[in-house]
């Protein structure tokens, strides 16, 4: 048995179509490898299959014209730099699976300025979401830790993180986790 990752494509005429790419049932970990197989479709929308657990790291760094993901309930795991540099992503929502996002995952997406967290979400690593461009971010009440530098701008973002709030006060803020200026904010 099999499942697909779909997503659009625009091919050379500019014409949008649907893709599909075929991995085996008892895969639960999409790899680099892997994807380098369908990398040339220059896909803009990409929905990854139920039962991947994991997106190991490398996987869709530098997907420049990536504008949409669709996660599984089953995703637990983003590791380094999976996503990095996509930099026409604009928003994403993390499934209720979501327990940990590594280093550099989301980093230097430039464009990146709306997340939903999963309520499970536990760790977000360093650098995980440097250079985006949010302006205010919520974090579950799961959340224990966020690694230094994990939300820090650079000169490519646009907006200023001015408020993080966490629903909880369990959490541990590494150094420079956030900007200087942005305002951290605790509810319970």
């Amino acid at each position: 048995m099999s499942k697909f990752i779909t997503g659009t494509r625009v091919n050379s005429n500019f014409v949008s179509e649907d893709f599909f790419f075929e991995i085996e049932d008892d895969v639960t970990i999409i790899n680099s490898k892997m994807v380098k197989e369908f990398k040339e479709l220059q896909f803009f929308s990409l929905a990854i299959p139920e039962g991947i657990e994991e997106i190991d790291k490398w996987a869709f760094a530098h997907e420049s014209v990536l504008k949409e993901i669709k996660l599984p309930n089953s995703l637990k795991k983003i590791e380094k730099f999976a996503f990095f540099q996509c930099t026409e992503l604009k928003s994403i929502e993390f499934p209720i699976g979501m327990e940990a996002i590594e280093k550099y995952a989301f980093g230097l997406c430039k464009k990146l300025s709306k997340v939903k967290f999963s309520e499970n979400l536990q760790k977000i690593g360093e650098g995980a979401f440097l250079g985006n461009n949010f302006d205010m971010v919520y974090f579950p009440k799961s959340l224990c830790l966020v690694e230094e530098e994990a939300f820090l701008q650079n000169k490519a973002s646009t907006r200023q993180l001015n408020k993080a709030v966490f629903h909880g006060s369990n959490v541990k803020l590494e150094d420079n986790a956030f900007p200087d200026y942005t305002k951290i904010m605790y509810s319970r």
